[in-house]
């Protein structure tokens, strides 16, 4: 057959028309299934993520996340770009089993279930990804790394017969052994806050952060140490997993104003050094309620006595003439959106201060 880079390939699977991305996702599976999954070290291939098809060389791909210093910039949404594309990366036998030698191991997204988990408990819960992970050499073809017919890329044959007898074979090598010089190593190294936004009613913010063990995610055999640069003039400071950190933070003004902090969270592995750059809001002096109260505080209505609220919720209470009471209230349901377009975290805080953020920041 004809050498045909990986690249052109590439190009080719973006412009086929799909009805959805499990389809789409269906025929990479299918395009990579001969390979012998023990080839792949980390038991992932980033060429099978239908994800990398849409964020190819944008900051949405594993591989802008590179973990060089000074570290690229991440929010929430970059993260789980490049959580799912690994995700989508993760190779299965016949009996759809991830391979052995993934230490990733990774579940769908939603099944983190991270909205509201650290609610009233952490301002700004803190989440890493460090892994490696593999990806075919765009020429293998061209060297004869790999063979590709039918629609598959394949192992080479052993041997190759000159005549049409098959009298006169030729040598190419070991197909596993060639197979393995066609199988690159990466790696990503990327964090995000969970809580873009701090509010405080006064000048000063006593900020707590925390890298919970749930939300850490490698498999480069374990991370020798982390340290984190909180942007309050300290530098870096090493941080443990499970760890809840209370930093300080303050402004000179009275009046409303929003801080953006930049962080710099550093993992340390075998004497090399990874660095992401991270980033939330502080809203400082904003204007305080007349009343705040949660509701699984409350006693049960009398007409539902014996039943509870699955979920609390907060209550605040803003009175335009608190000698009178409520008169004319306006409610405000925090968690509910109803635009088609999300506006943001939508709170008393945010909306009385005029920043309101949503999970980006």
């Amino acid at each position: 057959m004809k050498a045909m880079p990986l690249r052109l390939l590439f190009w080719i699977i973006c412009i086929l028309p799909f009805k959805a991305n499990a389809q789409l996702q269906d025929s990479l599976d299918r395009i990579y299934a001969k390979l012998p999954t023990q080839i792949f070290p980390t038991g992932l291939l980033h060429d099978v993520s239908s994800v990398h098809l849409f964020t190819h060389e944008s900051p949405l791909d594993p591989h802008f996340h590179n973990g060089a210093v000074p570290g690229q910039s991440a929010n929430i949404e970059r993260l789980q770009y490049v959580y799912m594309d690994l995700y989508h990366s993760q190779l299965r036998d016949s009996t759809y089993v991830l391979c052995a030698q993934n230490s990733l191991r990774l579940l769908p997204w939603d099944t983190l279930k991270l909205e509201g988990k650290y609610s009233d408990k952490v301002d700004v819960p803190l989440m890493l990804l460090w892994a490696t992970f593999n990806t075919l050499d765009s020429n293998s073809l061209a060297k004869g790394y790999l063979d590709f017919h039918d629609g598959q890329f394949d192992l080479v044959d052993e041997y190759i017969f000159v005549d049409d007898q098959g009298q006169y074979p030729i040598y190419q090598g070991d197909p596993i052994k060639l197979a393995q010089q066609a199988v690159r190593g990466d790696t990503t190294f990327i964090g995000s806050v969970l809580h873009s936004s701090v509010y405080s009613e006064t000048n000063t913010a006593l900020v707590t952060f925390k890298l919970d063990q749930s939300e850490v995610f490698e498999n480069i055999g374990g991370i020798d140490s982390i340290s984190v640069d909180f942007a309050d003039g300290s530098g870096f400071q090493r941080i443990n997993i499970n760890q809840l950190i209370s930093i300080s933070y303050q402004c000179a003004t009275s009046n409303v104003e929003n801080l953006v902090k930049q962080l710099r969270i550093r993992g340390y592995k075998n004497g090399k050094t990874a660095e992401s750059r991270l980033r939330f809001n502080i809203v400082f002096n904003t204007p305080v309620a007349h009343k705040e109260f949660l509701t699984d505080q409350l006693p049960s209505p009398p007409c539902l006595s014996t039943t509870d609220p699955s979920e609390g919720a907060r209550v605040t209470v803003k009175y335009a003439n608190p000698s009178v009471g409520l008169q004319k209230p306006v409610l405000i349901i925090e968690g509910f959106e109803s635009s088609i377009q999300p506006y943001g975290n939508l709170t008393y805080k945010s909306i009385s201060s005029g920043y309101v953020f949503n999970e980006t920041g």
